[in-house]
């Protein structure tokens, strides 16, 4: 295939830009409110309030907690550092991937505006506008979104830089947004590589073998810090990952696919209007490859390929592909690390739209049917999300209102999760700021999992509240709470059980909280 012609891109004339105003500021009018909406309903969980620990440590400890290895999203918990000083509540927390999520939706519009046509870039807008997986992670002090803007943006600067290989501004843009995006999130590189492999022998003699090793080197070498601190200090973290996600099978490659086209969010179950939705994505991607591997105008030469669209291609399958099969191995093919797939499947699906009116009998009545077909099951499906809040749980709001009014004097709270005084702690740190005059239970956090540690850490209280909350259970980790509880057994009953029921921040995950009353038998020890 002929590789080496340059980017095409959509110029849009002068008189043409005035109308699309209204449309694009609608679309993000239209974004905004679905991602403001009911922002600060459901409690931080545990990864948001991991987020916002790192974001409020000193400096000193922030950096030492970087280099042993928690370093995976460092440039987003920067940012956060500055942000966090506008506000420490839910909505203002969240805000920052808001915006993010909202800026994504202009981003995508400018991209397809210039590589693809002017209508595929309102489509595609519209479409991330009311993407109910994109809203999910919108709505989370998590980078994911923020991951999402970058690498639009990585897109953008790549074929800008392609298109005319003299601009050096373009390749170090090029080399920064990438540089961030892999800091924002590692595994961005399989989005990146993916972009480096249309690049066909013709391409690569246009814009210059030295041109592109320089680029990729730049982006390699400072990308060599983070990679040394995964490499070295976070093997912990992925041997952890070992004990809860399994390898992956064709079922976990259907529920991925389904939220990357926004079929469905949250724990939300699949449903007909969902995989409808993802028919019409299909067969829009369909239609895009048609239009994009066509036939030489001169019979002679090979076929002519549109860089834009194998780009998109790239963008949505090579990450995808990877990472199932890495999984394997090591377990990373989870929904919210392939959300960085979804701009690729947006514009590609917008493309097919696009190039439909041109190859289809009466294809503008049936690219706008379409469309409005998959914008309205979009949205079915972000109503089916926001729905879905009533079953929320990870209700560490109501934990730690239900712990401090239940308390007494001798109090300790034990807690077996990953991190869950984490939560309690920023919780009693909002009553604070309220101004509620409040004292609380002493935090028997680190402990020893082991019977005697246990014992001998519980004895000086009357009561203990045992707090459990295991996102992911699992018969190792339903070993270790029957040990808490029959290490209590010696010296404390069971006076009384109350179960937060409600689903997990993400699908696979229960958000129910376990809290369970202790009394000793007899007085503690002083």
């Amino acid at each position: 295939m002929d590789n080496s012609a340059p980017v095409q891109t959509n110029a849009v004339p002068e008189k043409g830009r005035s109308w699309l105003w209204p449309p694009l500021l609608l679309i993000l009018v239209v974004g905004a409110v679905l991602r403001f909406h009911l922002l600060d309903f459901k409690s931080l969980w545990l990864d948001e309030v991991t987020t916002v620990g790192f974001a409020q440590m000193p400096w000193r400890e922030y950096l030492r907690t970087m280099w042993w290895g928690d370093a995976n999203m460092l440039f987003y918990y920067t940012l956060l550092r500055g942000w966090q000083h506008l506000g420490d509540g839910e909505f203002c927390l969240r805000t920052l991937s808001a915006l993010f999520g909202i800026a994504a939706i202009a981003a995508i519009y400018a991209f397809g505006n210039r590589f693809l046509s002017r209508n595929a870039g309102i489509f595609a807008a519209c479409l991330l506008a009311v993407h109910s997986f994109h809203i999910q992670y919108s709505q989370e002090v998590r980078s994911y979104s923020f991951l999402t803007l970058l690498l639009i943006l990585c897109a953008y600067s790549f074929l800008a830089a392609l298109e005319t290989p003299g601009r050096t501004s373009l390749w170090v843009w090029y080399v920064l947004l990438s540089t961030l995006a892999i800091y924002t999130q590692v595994f961005a590189v399989f989005v990146l590589a993916g972009q480096w492999l249309i690049l066909a022998p013709g391409r690569i003699k246009r814009v210059g073998i030295l041109r592109l090793l320089s680029t990729g080197a730049a982006v390699g070498f400072l990308s060599v810090p983070l990679a040394f601190v995964i490499a070295f200090h976070g093997k912990d973290q992925v041997a952890t990952w070992r004990d809860f996600y399994h390898s992956p099978g064709l079922h976990d490659a259907s529920e991925v696919l389904q939220r990357i086209v926004g079929a469905k969010a949250g724990d939300v179950p699949t449903s007909w209007p969902g995989v409808i939705l993802l028919g019409l994505y299909a067969g829009a991607w369909v239609t895009a490859f048609r239009s994009a591997f066509r036939p030489s105008p001169d019979r002679a030469a090979e076929p002519v390929t549109n860089p834009t669209v194998a780009l998109l291609a790239c963008w949505l399958i090579f990450p995808f592909v990877v990472m199932f099969c890495f999984s394997f191995l090591e377990p990373i093919f989870y929904p919210r690390y392939l959300l960085m797939c979804t701009p690729g499947a947006v514009l590609l699906a917008a493309e097919g739209l696009a190039a439909s009116e041109r190859l289809l009998p009466r294809g503008r009545t049936r690219a706008l049917a379409a469309f409005a077909l998959m914008a309205g099951l979009s949205l079915y499906s972000t109503w089916m999300y926001f729905g879905s809040f009533k079953n929320y749980g990870d209700d560490w709001r109501g934990v730690t209102r239900y712990l401090l009014s239940s308390q007494q004097p001798e109090d300790a709270i034990l807690f077996y999760t990953f991190t869950g005084h984490r939560e309690f702690e920023y919780y009693v740190h909002r009553e604070r700021e309220t101004g509620a005059k409040i004292s609380t239970p002493a935090v028997l956090f680190p402990i020893s999992l082991d019977p005697p540690t246990i014992e001998t850490r519980t004895q000086p209280y009357r009561r203990i509240w045992l707090v459990q909350h295991i996102t992911i259970e699992n018969p190792a980790t339903e070993k270790k709470w029957e040990l808490i509880r029959s290490a209590l057994a010696p010296h404390f009953h069971l006076t009384a059980e109350t179960q937060f029921e409600g689903t997990g921040a993400t699908a696979g995950e229960t958000g129910k909280i376990t809290v369970a009353l202790y009394s000793a038998d007899s007085p503690p020890e002083k």
